[in-house]
């Protein structure tokens, strides 16, 4: 199990978290929600469901996921993931769900 420490300093570097394979799990939320706190110059989040195949994007886009039921589906499940990640929190962070 992974906890962060307390005694984290806040990150000053990091502009955009990236995450591929994401699903609407507590721990992953939590973890968004931390990243949102301690890195201070975070701009944008983008969160992708699965990472495209170089060889056969269309074909591999359009398979249908087996986590489908994880991933916000549509623009309300989308805007209330937003609003989960950022509740608390005043912060002009821009969230980026899906494609890329």
């Amino acid at each position: 199990m992974w906890e962060a420490s307390s005694d984290i300093i806040k990150h000053k570097n990091l502009r955009l978290l990236d995450i591929i394979g994401f699903e609407t799990e507590e721990n992953l939320i939590k973890y968004i929600r931390l990243a949102i706190q301690r890195a201070i110059a975070l701009q944008r989040i983008h969160l992708h469901e699965k990472e495209p195949c170089e060889d056969c994007d269309d074909i591999y886009l359009n398979t249908p996921s087996l986590s489908r039921t994880r991933f916000p589906n549509n623009e309300q499940e989308k805007d209330l993931l937003r609003e989960q990640l950022l509740q608390g929190f005043s912060s002009s962070i821009e969230i980026i769900i899906g494609c890329y």
